[in-house]
């Protein structure tokens, strides 16, 4: 199971550094280069910086602000956010959290008086901020897994509880909650968003407890797998030093104090589409309605209630609030208000941040995209894991290729082609990448070979105390995993490993 999430965590990865690029090009080549240096002087990557901006930005927009999804129309999303990044250590994640959650959550805290940072998952101090703050809070942290743990622990059952407290916050509308003593909190609006950042391993436990989660909670969550950097000292310098010389801001603190002071006006901003983005969202919302009717008419025949009449059965209609449309809607409130109010502030431009009301179709394009490649990501990862029907388990099998065909003998070829390595923990926060490795381990990979009959002459001593794990660089279809687990072979995925091909460790 550990191992199918490797190669999940593993093929994501390598297919999102394309993928972000394309969610940066409605950025401004200033923006984009102003988030390009901040990340490599601190020795993190935009990306790392844009997970943790979206639901800060939201968490300073609070309830004040909204989308309003059609002209005239009464329904308004909220900008509320649960956005968790997923990335290995050493990635830039501390770094990351600092300069877009930590540090403004705190500037944004002295200018109030108080502050929206929730520190304790409880009810109490959730109804607390949220009633102190009109709405305003976020729940967020360099290392959320204890706070996810804490949340699956709890039951769901309890109609009263922090769970079903949390699903409502989500949806942004109001809470009413009575004490023994009949006095009650009553909440208008919520903002409360969730963010920060965990490991993979701290994730993998979270999910294997998340099998018997059925209220919803986690289909929240969106989880944003990310790639990190590793800069040398010379290269973070350099970059350090033109980001000072390029740009008089230093700290993202004034976007979201600009942010936080446009949202703290007696009067909602609503925003809108503008026309071009208006169509592609109704485009948008069509197809998940017919998706949805699709789903519900394959459950009705399946079932056998379908109906025999002649008469045309009526289209199932999904609502406007469909989760995937309301997570699109916040998604690119977000991204519209953190890259506007960031681009104006980069062009010196004087006087109070004036916000566009319109939401551009580039905008909204790159959230899709974003919000695509987010939900594919919990998806492929809960079915590759826990596949409820065979629709699933197609779809994960998919996306797991070349890694589920493994029916084959296992042969000394497999592994000259696929490429093999030692893992060496310590050597993956060092950056080491295509060296020379110690004689004691290319010795162990033989000894291990060898005493399966995988193809290695030399004949030794068989190390019992340290086990060998094997790196492909990509998996071969005709490896067959159950046979290596069998003989004490792991499969492991590291982001910072490097990789010894077996012809260069055996000299053949």
């Amino acid at each position: 199971m550990l191992y199918l999430l490797y190669l999940v965590y593993s093929h994501v990865y390598l297919h999102t550094s394309e993928f972000i690029h394309q969610v940066s090009e409605f950025l401004s080549a200033t923006v984009a280069n102003f988030l390009k240096l901040m990340a490599k002087s601190r020795n993190t990557s935009p990306e790392m910086i844009m997970a943790a901006a979206l639901p800060t930005t939201a968490a300073c927009m609070g309830t004040k602000a909204g989308l309003q999804l059609k002209p005239y129309s009464d329904y308004v999303i909220s900008g509320n956010l649960f956005m968790i990044g997923v990335a290995e250590p050493g990635c830039g994640k501390s770094s990351a959290f600092d300069v877009a959650m930590g540090m403004p959550l705190n500037a944004v805290s002295m200018e109030e008086g108080k502050s929206i940072h929730v520190a304790e998952c409880s009810k109490a101090a959730l109804l607390k901020v949220q009633r102190d703050l009109d709405g305003r809070g976020i729940i967020c942290a360099d290392e959320v897994s204890q706070f996810l743990t804490g949340m699956l622990r709890r039951r769901q059952t309890d109609t009263s509880g922090e769970r079903q407290l949390l699903l409502t916050l989500w949806g942004g509308r109001g809470h009413n909650i009575a004490y023994a003593s009949k006095a009650h909190i009553e909440l208008q609006k919520s903002g409360l968003c969730i963010g920060g950042f965990t490991q993979p391993d701290r994730m993998m436990e979270i999910i294997e407890e998340m099998k018997g989660s059925s209220d919803g909670l986690f289909d929240r969550f969106l989880f944003w797998l990310l790639p990190g950097y590793i800069y040398n000292g010379k290269k973070m310098r350099e970059a350090h030093n033109s980001f000072r010389t390029s740009f008089l801001l230093h700290s993202l603190n004034p976007v979201f104090l600009e942010i936080y002071r446009a949202h703290s006006t007696d009067s909602s901003i609503v925003d809108r589409f503008s026309p071009e983005a208006q169509d592609f969202f109704n485009d948008i919302e069509d197809r998940v309605r017919i998706g949805v009717a699709e789903i519900a008419e394959a459950i009705i025949v399946e079932s056998g209630d379908e109906d025999d009449s002649d008469d045309e059965r009526e289209p199932i209609k999904s609502p406007i609030g469909t989760k995937f449309i309301d997570q699109l809607g916040r998604l690119s409130l977000s991204l519209h208000i953190f890259s506007s109010v960031l681009e104006q502030i980069l062009g010196r431009m004087e006087g109070q941040i004036s916000i566009p009301v319109e939401i551009s179709v580039d905008t909204i394009t790159s959230a899709k995209q974003l919000l695509d490649h987010l939900m594919r990501q919990n998806e492929v990862i809960l079915d590759s894991i826990y596949p409820t029907n065979e629709s699933s388990m197609f779809m994960a099998q998919e996306v797991l290729k070349p890694v589920v065909d493994m029916n084959t003998e296992i042969s000394k070829r497999i592994l000259l082609d696929a490429g093999c390595a030692y893992p060496i923990r310590q050597a993956s926060r060092t950056r080491l990448r295509e060296e020379t490795v110690k004689s004691s381990v290319v010795s162990d990979v033989m000894e291990t070979l060898t005493r399966n009959n995988l193809g290695a002459e030399k004949k030794v001593k068989v190390s019992k105390t340290k086990p060998l794990s094997i790196f492909f660089k990509e998996i071969p279809s005709s490896v067959n995993k159950s046979a290596l687990e069998e003989l004490g072979i792991s499969f492991e995925f590291y982001q910072h490993q490097f990789y010894l091909p077996v012809s260069e460790a055996f000299n053949i």
